[in-house]
């Protein structure tokens, strides 16, 4: 039920313990952001002693090899027999998850990415559930945008901020700026420091602003893309989302 990486080569083979419970037993799982439940298709899994022991393979996808290989990122790939091995149980633990959900939603919103990742689970839900998808929402903040907030917390004395913390800031607002091209990647800012981020921008939604939406994305992993996403729908006047979906579980 994991996953072997052979060589920049991501196989899924579910008779492997490694990173990611890849069969019907033991997902989908649920956690807690604040009030917002997510449930996660597949359960990521922490790597084991002997494992963790190889630093250049702990490093490898951060700690999430197939959704880098699927990007082919990262210098990994997967094959088409992995795909369809993965395959044979999605339908089954997105019907459990849509179950949990059901007369809870009225809508599916997936986050920006660069990968259409989290548009493919959307529009699963959607032919599981006949919920309508609402587009563009959000989209992904620029790398101004994104450190806006973290760059003001970094000058001396700011209040409830300390020396250690305001110097990781602002070594993190660094690398952002490092980053290639204009759009803010989170993944290059440690997972502590992300809630000083902001990942995306509101652009507009057309339904009831009664409408309980499902907010839709690729992975967990600090959470700040959904809670920057429920706090925007707040703030914009609609109800604060109940239930959202990943692909992946947070470790």
């Amino acid at each position: 039920m994991g996953l072997i990486i052979d060589d920049g080569l991501v196989i899924v083979d579910h008779n492997a313990t490694e990173h990611l419970n890849t069969t019907r037993d033991g997902n989908p799982t649920q956690s807690k952001l604040d009030d917002l439940l997510v449930h996660s298709v597949y359960k990521r899994l922490k790597n084991s002693a002997k494992f963790s022991k190889d630093r250049q393979q702990k490093v490898i996808g951060d700690n999430c090899p197939l959704i880098y290989a699927v990007k082919g990122s990262d210098g990994l790939s997967t094959n088409v027999t992995s795909t369809k091995r993965l395959l044979e149980h999605t339908q089954g633990i997105i019907s459990d998850i849509c179950e949990k959900i059901d007369g809870e939603v009225d809508g599916v919103v997936a986050m920006p990415s660069s990968f259409p990742l989290a548009n493919w689970l959307a529009k699963r839900v959607q032919r599981e559930t006949g919920l309508p998808i609402f587009n563009d929402v959000f989209r992904k903040s620029t790398k101004i945008e994104a450190a806006t907030r973290a760059v003001a917390l970094t000058p001396p004395r700011t209040a409830g901020i300390g020396k250690e913390q305001r110097k990781q800031l602002k070594n993190a607002v660094k690398k952002v700026q490092k980053i290639e091209g204009d759009i803010y990647a989170a993944k290059v800012v440690s997972p502590s420091l992300r809630a000083f981020f902001d990942p995306i921008q509101w652009q507009g939604l057309d339904c009831p602003n009664t409408h309980r939406l499902l907010l839709v994305d690729d992975l967990l992993a600090s959470g700040g893309t959904f809670l920057a996403a429920k706090s925007l729908l707040e703030a914009h006047g609609w109800v604060s989302p109940l239930h959202s979906v990943t692909w992946f579980s947070a470790v």
